[in-house]
């Protein structure tokens, strides 16, 4: 009896120090952190499934811990490769740190500014804190992994286990609990690249630092199981093999992680090394093909896998009854005035299981909001029932930008400055100021009102701008415009659309003017991503109707198509109505590069349509974009008021582009009608337009 009692005893011990498994059975999977090369996981998860080799649990690490929760999650292996090539992985990674959204009237800027500073409210610097803000990627994840709702990572399919490196006490964290999609972004938070990522009240970087391959961690946490090990990190490159910054940040990350990787993997029981160690960190990559790198390794070492997974002990997974209702919502870095308002709508939610729709339903209109950086959830296992917390993570109160422009197309070229406060008057509102250093000065005042829930914000501007222009065949004309405006605008998923009251008044042109009427604005997004797509399209529109007399207006669109792995075709095109005989509210063709041969001597009119197609080839993606070149024509006619044809162009062209994600830079050739040959650049993105709107 007492020898029984004994038996008992240690298996209730064995099952609280491994409460999730009675056994288990397998092989549990560490997978390590290297940034793309990561995808080789993906072979190796395929060659498991293949020859039947149970996954009894998953410790990953960065680009090991996206690759590992989302296999956890449910996904096999060919489901999760064919996830992961839809999606444009250095796309999802290269979302900079937002800036604040452009004045009414003013395009949202499609690059980045130059420098951008964000300061508390004791005026002290608070950021930014990284490069990249990761938040595309976290709204990518949670999509991905919305299958499933657990508080606890034991409960996913496969359990599993992100590692993350607490910043501030260098200790290796353990996520095992709260959302999946943050714990996968939290494990790879490279320091200086990546925004550090808040994590239920700890600051948290890219586990490599402290675990890129951790296997201690996983012989831990499942004791008796053989681990096995994938490693994926860099091999140490010479001299000529460091020839660009990612390359040198690769060979940084490398010398700092070497350490616990070797240390760690001399404890595992099997070490699988695809092939993969000397491709680059963050590029875009052949999915299929760093996946057989992966497959082909598992496959050489398959006989000694499978003799470890045959003595494992055998594989009985024991649910732990836990409860699926929620019994409490917790708000943290919530304003007063927004709390409130999401405490009552969550309300009915009590009582009831989590909907993952739901929540990511509200996450996503809370991380709209102009004052809102990262609006996030987790849920979190009580004894009475599952707590739902809500974080939002707010712009500082102060922010700063400095952005230029500069062209040989282009009269326009200067230095641009902003700053925006927010909790200015009320909570959620901002008061932003723009100025432009040019010959051509500008600047603009702009107040928000806060965005209430099921509200819109007032919008109040005022813009200043003097303006020139030298049409072809006309006498060159300059003007100082000044605009006042006020109205709402109205976001929404993927389409916006606003209203407003403008006035205007002109000082010059032969005497000063005024002139007022209402303005419509709209616009349709379905790009993969704004600064650099890869597919997808844009319809952009903003009309006045100025004095009740005369409709004024320009719309745009662009679409881009994928032509092959890295050929893109693209096509924009355009129409813009405006008043003939006014140079301050013409139709002009060539004063956004409509045309790049006609940007300092535009054609003028009263309407203008224009088209432009071509290829665009890229030559390696990563964080921070790609180098791209493109070969393009373009088309366009100015017109009269009754739309009879006054004069039309016509350009073929070359061009070596880098996007806005670092510098937004142009160079390039074109051959026009008029037999010209035209060498130009481009550097920075003007906030100005030549055209009939103010």
């Amino acid at each position: 009896m007492d020898v029984r009692k004994g038996i008992v005893a240690l298996l209730f011990v064995g099952l609280i120090a491994f409460p999730a498994f009675a056994g288990g059975g397998g092989v549990v999977l560490v997978l390590s952190g290297g940034g793309t090369k990561g995808l080789a996981h993906i072979g190796v998860l395929k060659a498991l499934e293949r020859e039947k080799v149970p996954v009894v649990a998953i410790v990953g690490t960065s680009m090991g811990a996206i690759m590992g929760g989302l296999y956890a999650s449910g996904y096999d292996a060919e489901a999760l490769e064919r996830v992961i090539a839809e999606i444009d992985i250095p796309s999802l990674l290269a979302d900079a740190t937002p800036p604040a959204p452009a004045p009414p009237g003013w395009d949202e800027a499609s690059s980045r500014p130059i420098a951008q500073v964000f300061l508390d409210e004791k005026g002290r610097r608070a950021g930014p804190r990284g490069g990249l803000a990761g938040t595309r990627l976290l709204r990518k994840l949670s999509l991905l992994t919305a299958r499933v709702s657990v508080a606890d990572f034991d409960d996913l399919p496969i359990p599993f286990v992100a590692v993350a490196t607490d910043l501030e006490t260098g200790e290796a964290v353990l996520l095992r609990q709260g959302n999946l999609a943050s714990a996968i972004r939290a494990s790879m938070s490279i320091p200086g690249l990546f925004e550090p990522w808040d994590y239920q009240g700890r600051l948290l970087v890219d586990g490599g630092l402290v675990a890129n391959a951790p296997v201690e961690i996983a012989r831990e946490l499942f004791p008796g199981f053989p681990v096995v090990a994938v490693n994926v990190t860099s091999s140490r490159r010479n001299q000529d093999q460091i020839r660009s910054m990612t390359e040198v940040l690769d060979q940084t990350i490398t010398i700092l992680t070497r350490q616990n990787v070797v240390r760690s993997l001399a404890l595992a029981d099997l070490v699988i090394t695809p092939d993969v160690g000397g491709l680059p960190l963050l590029e875009a990559s052949d999915v299929g093909a760093i996946s057989l790198k992966g497959e082909e390794a598992a496959n050489k070492q398959m006989k000694a896998l499978l003799a470890l997974a045959a003595r494992a002990p055998s594989s009985v997974r024991l649910h732990r009854p836990r409860a699926k209702t929620l019994v409490r919502i917790r708000l943290e870095g919530f304003p007063p005035k927004l709390e409130a308002r999401t405490r009552e709508r969550t309300a009915s939610w009590i009582g009831r299981p989590p909907v993952t729709d739901a929540l990511l339903d509200l996450c996503e209109e809370l991380g709209h909001r102009d004052d809102v950086q990262v609006a996030d959830y987790r849920l979190e296992q009580e004894a009475e029932g599952l707590a739902l917390v809500l974080s939002l993570a707010r712009r500082e109160p102060y922010e700063l930008t400095f952005d230029g422009y500069a062209s040989n197309l282009r009269q326009e070229r200067g230095l641009l400055f902003g700053a925006r406060r927010q909790d200015l008057l009320e909570e959620g509102d901002s008061l932003q100021a723009t100025l432009l250093f040019d010959e051509l000065w500008g600047g603009s005042l702009r107040y928000r009102t806060e965005q209430g829930d099921g509200l819109f914000p007032w919008d109040i501007s005022l813009r200043a701008r003097k303006e020139r222009v030298e049409p072809v065949g006309a006498t060159g004309s300059e003007w100082r415009s000044y605009a006042l405006e006020m109205g709402r605008q109205y976001p929404g998923q993927g389409f916006r659309w606003g209203w407003s009251l403008l006035g205007q008044h002109i000082d010059g042109l032969g005497g000063d003017r005024d002139f007022w009427g209402p303005s419509l604005l709209f616009s349709w997004d379905s790009r993969d991503d704004p600064l650099e797509p890869t597919r997808g399209h844009v319809l952009k529109g903003r009309l006045w109707w100025m004095d009740a007399e005369e409709l004024l207006g320009r719309v745009t669109y662009e679409g881009t198509f994928l032509a092959g792995p890295n050929l893109r075709f693209f096509t924009n095109a355009g129409l813009e109505k405006g008043v003939g005989d006014d140079p301050a509210h013409a139709a002009y063709l060539g004063g956004e590069d409509e045309l790049y041969s006609r940007g300092r001597h535009p054609l003028a009119g009263e309407g203008a349509l224009w088209a432009r197609a071509g290829l665009r080839r890229s030559w390696g993606r990563n964080w921070w974009g790609s180098l791209n070149t493109e070969a393009f024509a373009g088309w366009g006619a100015v017109y009269d008021g009754g739309w009879s044809s006054l004069d039309e162009a016509w350009e073929v062209g070359l061009a070596l582009y880098v996007p806005g994600k670092l510098m937004n830079a142009r160079l390039l050739v074109t051959y026009d009608d008029d037999s010209e040959i035209t060498f130009g650049f481009t550097l920075g993105t003007p906030l100005d337009a030549t055209g009939p709107l103010p």
